[in-house]
């Protein structure tokens, strides 16, 4: 049975004092409103446990969550970072496995979040998420939302009695750009930076690019999307006889963080945003970028991790795939990937598009350490979401004509699947 939330308990989780943090989060020269004075939405400081090892001095055993980032950035180089495994060994010890298998089916389930927890954003906040996804609803909403719970493993500790709660434990790593300043299995050192991540596959896979730059827009450092660009769905996949899409077609890349946070990238024409939220929402956005899309896409975290995104890979031709890794991403030269000396290697490729990974995912000349497969996943989450909710969160806002959508709600299960992902990268974990 569903965990019923009262009014008041939305109106505390939907204040003023949450919807700040998109105050804080764009730098806007022209308003003047801000109160900096308001520390009432501070995080509580956490202490973990992190030895280092050293040979000329001693340095504290412990350091704070909400800094271990820089915290280790500014050690000393003879010291040597805590590696993610041994921070979850002594910190999350519920989240560790004793063969590195995570049957997401018969360990994973839903509970409610912490007492105080808010979500790492909202359907104003999220400025790059597409308005389709959004399950705002007005203040006086009394029913559960996606975001009063959360995915948790059981992994067996503790008698079974202390689940392992996966966005404590990313939170507490430093969420994406924690994957470079701490050794994992796929970054042996922390000078193997950039850390590189390649989303590939369909709009399942976009929701979760968005959750992962929205939820930890904190730190993002540049970010790429584009404007215009042809429909890739598969029904106008159909109507144009299933030809392959050329590298004409894609449009221009947008490269500016700031002018996208301010502008903002719905998907949809700015005279439309509105009939994408329900009446007596609070912020609905009413900009959007014209023509904006992040059917391919790339969010940089404070110059240490990239995350890129190619919609639907397939159904570009070869040379167009090439080039939007070298034109766009320029992570090639000459407009060819395959002409490139050195190959580039990303520390991982995450895709959707069947239960085999097809051959030509990637261009010629890029290749991933690992591997992550997330084609069962959605199925699953939603199954647990019904098992142990009694309901499922698709997106219901008025534009979809039968809610719940099969997209679900953002923020929703779309952060539990980067959630997932980031904890098989810190850990080198098989999720099934």
């Amino acid at each position: 049975m569903p965990v019923q939330t009262n009014i008041q308990q939305k109106q505390d989780r939907h204040s003023d004092t949450k919807l700040k943090i998109w105050d804080d989060d764009f730098d806007d020269d022209d308003d003047d409103d801000d109160d900096d004075d308001d520390d009432d939405s501070s995080p509580t400081t956490v202490v973990y446990s992190v030895p280092t090892k050293t040979t000329k001095k001693r340095f504290p055993t412990k350091i704070k969550a909400a800094i271990s980032i820089d915290d280790i950035e500014k050690e000393d180089d003879d010291t040597t970072p805590q590696s993610s495994i041994d921070f979850i060994r002594a910190n999350f010890p519920e989240c560790l496995s004793k063969t590195g298998i995570i049957d997401l089916k018969n360990m994973g389930s839903y509970l409610p979040v912490l007492p105080g927890t808010q979500p790492r954003y909202d359907h104003y906040s999220c400025f790059v998420m597409k308005a389709r996804y959004n399950c705002a609803h007005p203040l006086d909403y009394d029913k559960p939302e996606a975001s009063d719970y959360e995915l948790v493993l059981n992994l067996g500790h503790d008698n079974n009695t202390k689940p392992c709660r996966l966005r404590s434990l990313v939170d507490a790593l430093g969420g994406p750009a924690g994957l470079s300043t701490r050794p994992t299995p796929t970054t042996d050192t922390v000078d193997n930076s950039p850390t590189r991540i390649a989303l590939h596959g369909s709009s399942y896979v976009r929701q979760m690019w968005e959750a992962m730059a929205c939820g930890f827009r904190k730190d993002i450092t540049q970010l790429l999307v584009k404007q215009p660009g042809p429909d890739v769905s598969l029904s106008a996949m159909a109507r144009r006889n299933y030809t392959l899409v050329e590298f004409s077609e894609l449009g221009k890349p947008i490269r500016s963080k700031d002018w996208i946070q301010k502008r903002r990238c719905h998907g949809v024409s700015k005279n439309n945003l509105a009939d994408y939220y329900h009446a007596g929402v609070s912020q609905v956005p009413d900009e959007t970028i014209d023509g904006c899309n992040d059917s391919v896409a790339m969010v940089r975290f404070r110059e240490l991790v990239e995350v890129y995104y190619v919609f639907r890979p397939n159904d570009f031709s070869a040379d167009a795939l090439n080039r939007i890794y070298s034109d766009y991403f320029q992570l090639t030269r000459n407009n060819h990937a395959s002409s490139t000396s050195k190959k580039v290697i990303f520390n991982a490729l995450v895709w959707n598009i069947g239960l085999e990974k097809p051959e030509n995912i990637l261009p010629d000349g890029v290749q991933a350490k690992q591997e992550i497969g997330v084609e069962s996943w959605l199925q699953i989450l939603i199954a647990l979401q019904r098992r142990d909710i009694g309901v499922y969160f698709g997106a219901d806002n008025p534009w979809i004509t039968k809610p719940p959508d099969g997209h679900p709600c953002m923020p929703g299960i779309p952060d539990d699947e980067v959630n997932l992902v980031l904890y098989s990268l810190f850990t080198g974990y098989t999720i099934i």
